[in-house]
């Protein structure tokens, strides 16, 4: 022990030392390691806690994304159909206007060829009151002559005869 205290180690002040470090180390452990400890396990909890709750997240996302696929795939599908729909729709309505216009040509022309046939068979009994009344006009002016010359009682005796 000589030897340590001609080297300047002091048993005392190691002792001292020693106690005082049991002493901070005893309190440090209760009253800064278990909370500094409980802070850190909570911590650790927290951020496994937040990786597990990324993963599910990230695991949903892919989930939601595939259904989100889905649901566009299915819509373009609806829209086709739609379309389709549409232009078959569109046809027919084509090919009934078509029909209706046929329909009304038909009648029109039908309504014009009776107008044409009452505006000829009219034209035609004018033409026949005209030619009786020239006819008329031009016997009146025959008989007039006749009767003129003396002739008309020839006339009504022959027309008696024959009547």
């Amino acid at each position: 022990m000589e030897i340590l205290g001609k080297i300047g180690f002091d048993w005392h002040v190691a002792l001292a030392n020693l106690v005082n470090f049991l002493i901070i180390f005893f309190v440090l452990k209760k009253f800064a390691f278990g909370p500094i400890g409980n802070m850190i396990r909570e911590r650790r909890e927290k951020i496994e806690k937040g990786i597990s709750d990324a993963q599910v997240a990230e695991k949903n996302l892919s989930v939601a994304n595939m259904q989100k696929e889905d649901i566009i795939r299915e819509a373009r599908v609806n829209a086709d159909k739609i379309v389709a729909g549409s232009t078959a729709d569109g046809k027919e309505i084509v090919k009934n206007a078509k029909a209706e216009a046929e329909n009304e040509k038909s009648n029109i022309l039908a309504s014009a060829r009776a107008e044409a046939e009452k505006a000829k068979q009219g034209g035609e009994e004018e033409v026949r009151r005209e030619a009786a009344k020239l006819v008329t006009e031009g016997v009146k002016k025959m008989v007039e002559s006749y009767v003129a010359e003396g002739k008309g009682d020839e006339i009504i005796s022959a027309m008696l005869k024959k009547a």
